[in-house]
């Protein structure tokens, strides 16, 4: 998917009213593994699941893991009204 994760997060396209120096977008750069190459990224990313990671999701300030645990409930609901009508 084209488009840098870093330009969104410090709002240069236009979405926040702040941008990141040089030093940060490196630092962050750096951080979260972007100057790695896909490959090893993505074997990061599939031992993140092995473990449970899933994941932080900018949009929504949180712990992937932490907001499908919070929608569980209702989705089980729904699932187990939707298979009670069916039937």
């Amino acid at each position: 998917m084209p488009g840098d994760p870093l330009l969104h997060i410090s709002g240069e396209g236009g979405e926040t009213a702040w941008a990141f120096t040089a030093v940060q977008r490196e630092h962050f750069i750096e951080y979260y593994g972007l100057d790695r190459p896909m490959g090893e990224q993505y074997l990061q990313y599939l031992a993140g699941l092995a473990r449970g990671d899933l994941g932080f999701s900018y949009y929504f300030r949180e712990d992937v893991s932490t907001m499908l645990l919070r929608r569980l409930p209702w989705t089980v609901f729904m699932v187990t009204a939707a298979l009670a009508v069916s039937l």
